[in-house]
């Protein structure tokens, strides 16, 4: 009799009073606390979002080899009109792309091309999956290719391939720093005839009656004309 009437009494209480009961109870033994549904709903529309751009992502990620191959074909067969008269006018003015810009999905595409035909993708073999990391393999010989990437594997282990990491195997088997620029040789920019007509004035200055023609003198204009022809003392 007194377990029926204890329930009765629990029945009694106030609905608002019962919510209070149970959350102090929760606080107390240390459990979360849910959250608003509010938020609960904006982290869920977060979440369907990222999953839809992800995708977008992923099923887009080998499409840099994809304009490549399709850029070597246009390349190679001469397929762009003759209005562009060369493929490098088709890139910038159909595409609005540099010729730079071209070539490098299209050796990224020959790249890619070498390493899938020498490596066989058993197991958790991964290639290359943007143009960043193929860039640093591009100069080295075919199989100097392989070797790198199946290195760079190794080093990653199944973790994240970055660019980085493609550069810095690429370094180790040439010896060479990838990021190193080119040193250019400055050249004489002035048309031939500009340059002879300095040479002109020289020897004329030179010959003038009231000139001194000192052994001095002489060096000097003989080294101003090699400076001209581009000849080094």
């Amino acid at each position: 009799m007194k377990k029926s009437k204890t329930i009765k009494e629990n029945e009694k209480t106030p609905t608002a009073e019962k919510a209070v009961n149970v959350e102090s109870a929760s606080t107390a033994s240390g459990e979360a606390q849910p959250a608003p549904q509010g938020e609960v709903a904006l982290n869920g529309l977060k979440e369907m979002k990222l999953e839809t751009f992800e995708q977008v992502i992923e099923q887009n990620q080998g499409a840099f080899l994809l304009i490549g191959k399709a850029l070597k074909a246009i390349q190679e067969e001469k397929l762009y009109p003759k209005k562009f008269e060369n493929f490098d006018n088709y890139c910038r003015q159909r595409w609005g792309m540099s010729d730079k810009y071209a070539y490098r999905h299209i050796d990224a595409y020959t790249c890619m091309d070498t390493l899938r035909k020498e490596i066989s993708p058993i197991g958790g073999t991964r290639f290359p999956t943007n143009e960043s990391q193929v860039r640093p393999l591009v100069p080295l010989e075919p199989k100097q290719r392989v070797k790198a990437w199946r290195q760079v594997l190794k080093n990653c282990d199944g973790k994240t391939i970055t660019a980085e990491a493609v550069q810095t195997v690429v370094e180790k088997i040439t010896g060479q720093t990838v990021t190193a620029k080119p040193k250019r040789v400055k050249t004489n920019s002035e048309k031939p005839e500009q340059k002879l007509v300095k040479i002109g004035k020289l020897v004329t200055e030179a010959l003038k009656d009231d000139t001194d023609l000192t052994v001095a003198g002489l060096k000097k204009v003989l080294g101003q004309i090699q400076k001209l022809i581009g000849i080094k003392k």
